[in-house]
């Protein structure tokens, strides 16, 4: 999460919608896309992030609502950037999860 850096300012996007997303506490819910996604701190400063499919449900509370423009710049990695109104950016690289093994 932060400010877009310089190697994707020139990138074509490959997609760009706008969305509400419907914060539920621990989650958050993508009105266009139909998905939950999570982030989480890790102990190690970390940014953890996982969404999934979320066809139809009822959600018990809704405490907020952002429109946002989602800008995806790549799939592999995913790269995207959210913007909501016009001056609150938010800048997305995920990485890989890496698992040791023995």
């Amino acid at each position: 999460m932060g400010a877009m850096p310089k190697e994707w300012n020139d990138k074509k996007p490959v997609e760009s919608y706008e969305t509400t997303f419907l914060s539920t506490g621990f989650s958050r819910y993508n009105t266009t896309k139909k998905t939950l996604s999570h982030f989480l701190r890790e102990t190690d400063g970390r940014l953890t992030y996982t969404e999934s499919l979320c066809e139809a449900t009822v959600f018990p509370r809704v405490y907020a609502s952002e429109f946002t423009r989602v800008t995806i710049y790549s799939l592999t990695p995913r790269v995207w950037k959210e913007e909501v109104g016009m001056e609150e950016v938010h800048f997305f690289i995920q990485h890989p999860r890496q698992v040791a093994s023995t």
